[in-house]
């Protein structure tokens, strides 16, 4: 066992999103993207940021430059600052132009990102050692086959190794069907259509020197003051935007980097529902007790709207192969781990103007499914209990017809987070006479379910979905108020809506009941992910809960 086995909802969660849907629903392109840093590249002998400085310190002390100091003073830009301007004023002292003063320093750069890779040989002579430390990479393959089909990965590394990784497989496909990278570093207006992308938003030293590299540079104090000073310029947009729409699997970075924190506290704050993953790497399973990691992953969870899994190298590496191989494997890995269910459906229920809709818009980082497929009928809107008899068969003929088409596709939908407007027996809560006799009531809810069971079940042959229930709660007078706002005049008073979502509690005994009072609806849509994220919830049988309807249960 490993850790990744406590991380069902997150594993499966991701691993539709980096696979083309298969329901019956029109084929989506891959959501998942990447966003790396330099633990990514560490495993091909590529040093970490403090190493790389003390490298090239190295490096300009070789060059006899004297007086700099010999030793980290406070952060590792800041020395990097003093390293290049020692490296700056020894060469303008030569008479050599700023402009050659750059290129010399970023070829010094060069040279010690691949020092231990190339181990004594050139660059031209050292293919052969890049091929042999990407082979030895524990995953480095796994995440250049899932990069390829990736909208974006933003990098924050200099090194080329995720592009020779993906090279390497290049090699040996159809050049006419394999795409490569578009490989920026800076924001481009036009992309190459719907080509991956890989953003090295600190600036690119390919391996090889035939390629291009970037004009500068983010590596020094006064690089990054620049960069902190201008999160809301182009460069910061164009991450940002990625940010808010795609979910990000994070890996090989800690969240020391301000530019990045900062970037994903906005991400918060304007999305409040939309979360990326991001691994923790541990050295070992126990450099951490279960006390801290819980600590770290609510802080997370809180300011960055993170997912947080902790793993060590050998995880990652099992992770990334999981969501490379085919489903068969896939499938296998799930049934050897007990990981059940495979399909995990949250439907989202509450009284009209609990704000169900709105919620479930802001969760289509999941795979949202709608109130309505099908174009509303105008009759929804109004109280249902002020209807005539051909009225109310009008639209729940209409209703069950929904109903069916969202059980029928949920049933057609592939293994993954799955979130819907309305669970299949809302329309219960619907039900007129509950102000008449018990006997009236009691047969007109029989008649309801028998028609759901007979319409949308074909007469027991297919079961309604099972799901787990969130039901949104608020004060009936908030409903109401949120129903005149929206111009629904006719939608029913306080006394109605109130009446309907008690109704509703009554339904689903077994709802997980999540207030949504607060008008800005962030803690709710917060407390909903957690739900969604958390293990332990169980699924509602509720073709059984139509059973008892059928046999006279009363609401």
């Amino acid at each position: 066992m490993t850790n990744l086995d406590q991380y069902g909802a997150y594993i499966l969660h991701l691993r539709q999103l980096s696979r083309i849907d298969s329901s019956g629903m029109a084929p989506r392109r891959n959501q998942l993207c990447f966003l790396l840093g330099s633990g990514v590249s560490i495993g091909a002998g590529v040093p970490n940021w403090p190493k790389l400085v003390d490298a090239i310190a190295s490096g300009v002390n070789q060059l006899g430059i004297n007086g700099l100091p010999t030793e980290t003073l406070g952060s590792h830009a800041y020395f990097t600052q003093l390293l290049y301007e020692g490296f700056r004023s020894h060469h303008h002292t030569n008479g050599t132009e700023q402009i050659d003063i750059d290129t010399k320093w970023k070829s010094l750069v060069r040279e010690k990102l691949y020092e231990n890779i190339l181990d004594g040989t050139s660059f031209e002579d050292g293919s052969e050692r890049l091929r042999k430390s990407i082979s030895n990479h524990p995953y480095i393959s796994n995440l250049a086959f899932l990069t390829r089909r990736a909208p974006i990965t933003i990098t924050y590394n200099f090194d080329s190794l995720l592009e020779e990784a993906i090279h390497l497989q290049l090699e040996n496909e159809d050049p006419g069907r394999s795409v490569r990278p578009d490989v920026i570093w800076s924001p481009k207006n036009q992309l190459r259509g719907d080509d991956p992308i890989i953003y090295h938003v600190n600036g690119y030293l390919p391996f090889n020197i035939a390629e291009k590299w970037s004009q500068s540079l983010v590596l020094s104090e006064a690089a990054f003051a620049d960069v902190l000073a201008q999160l809301s310029t182009a460069q910061a947009g164009f991450v940002s935007n990625y940010l808010n729409r795609q979910t990000f699997l994070i890996l090989g970075t800690s969240l020391e980097d301000a530019s990045l924190k900062n970037l994903l506290r906005m991400n918060a704050h304007t999305n409040p529902a939309h979360h990326h993953y991001y691994i923790h790497y541990m050295e070992d399973n126990d450099s951490l007790t279960n006390e801290a990691k819980e600590v770290i992953w609510r802080t997370n969870f809180d300011i960055y709207n993170l997912h947080t899994m902790f793993l060590c190298e050998a995880e990652i590496a099992e992770l990334l192969d999981l969501l490379s191989k085919e489903d068969s494997t896939f499938d296998e890995w799930l049934t050897e781990r007990n990981i059940m269910p495979t399909k995990r459906v949250y439907y989202i229920v509450g009284a009209v103007g609990s704000g169900k809709s709105t919620l479930v818009e802001n969760l289509r980082s999941y795979h949202t499914h709608e109130e309505w497929p099908e174009r509303r009928n105008s009759l929804i809107y109004k109280n249902y209990d002020s209807l005539v008899d051909a009225e109310r068969a009008d639209v729940d003929k209409w209703i069950l017809s929904n109903i069916k088409r969202k059980n029928d596709v949920l049933h057609n939908s592939g293994k993954g987070i799955h979130v819907m407007d309305r669970a299949p027996l809302d329309a219960l809560s619907f039900t007129p006479g509950e102000d008449e006799d018990l006997e009236t009531y009691k047969r007109n809810l029989q008649e309801k379910a028998a028609n759901i069971d007979k319409v949308v079940c074909e007469g027991g042959a297919i079961q309604l979905h099972d799901g787990t229930v969130i039901l949104l709660e608020a004060s009936a007078e908030t409903l109401a108020n949120r129903v005149r706002s929206r111009g629904k005049k006719d939608a029913g008073g306080e006394d109605y809506l109130k009446k309907q979502q008690e109704r509703l509690k009554r339904t689903y005994p077994n709802a997980l009941v999540v207030n949504n009072e607060n008008g800005n609806m962030r803690d709710a849509l917060k407390r909903i992910v957690e739900i969604i994220s958390s293990p332990g919830h169980d699924q509602e049988n509720l073709s059984g809960r139509l059973v008892s309807f059928k046999e006279g249960e009363v609401i």
